[in-house]
This record gives C-alpha cells, structure tokens and sequence, in this order.
C-alpha cells in the first residue's frame, strides 16, 4: 500500500520535519477524502518515526503538535476536524474536506 511517497512498511524516513509529515497527512486526505486519526498516528510513527507521536494524558497516542500545526497552516480554509460533542478521546475522530453544509470554524461534530 502506498501512502504518499512512502510505502507502508518501508523504514522509517530519517530526515522529515513536521511540515514534511503534514504534507503527507494532506496527499492521504486528498487521495480517501478523509484521514483517520488512529490511522494517521500509526501510519505516522511507522513511516516517519516516534518523534512525530507521543502518548496523552489519557493514554492514547497522537499526532506531535508540530505536526499539526502545519496541518492546520496547509489546510486552514479546506478541511474540518470532526469529533464528539464534549470532547476526549473517539476512535472516529478524522479529517475530511469542508462541505457546503458545514458550519464555521474548524470543528464539527458528529452527532
């Protein structure tokens, strides 16, 4: 399977930045619409190494802040983050492309 420029199951990357793995998280949500986030955070330490993920407070692992913030800076006016009302952690939680009947503001929550 080939996510981006790396195949899944290759070694990992030994020189991306964050603003490299963001722009990997932006070509798997072009290619599917939407991005995972439990697939994301293990496509991403498998692909490009621990130091892109770490473990929360409530034990999950997650995308590194830097990651995300150049997400956010690549896809600021096209993608949404979906999730549950109230927040923590759900494992449906993803990104996908903003829609027509979306409201304004990053977040949108499924219902």
């Amino acid at each position: 399977m080939l996510l981006g420029n790396h195949k899944l199951g290759s070694e990992v990357s030994p020189v991306a930045t964050p603003k490299e793995v963001a722009q990997w998280m932006v070509a798997q949500l072009e290619a599917d619409d939407s991005l995972l986030q439990v697939d994301a955070v293990a496509a991403i330490e498998k692909l490009f190494g621990p130091d892109f993920v770490y473990v929360s407070d409530i034990g999950e692992k997650s995308i590194d802040r830097r990651v995300l913030n150049q997400f956010r800076k690549l896809t600021e006016d096209d993608v949404v983050w979906v999730t549950q009302h109230g927040g923590g952690y759900w494992s449906g939680a993803h990104w996908r492309k903003r829609g027509p009947g979306d409201s304004s503001g990053r977040t949108q929550y499924e219902y």
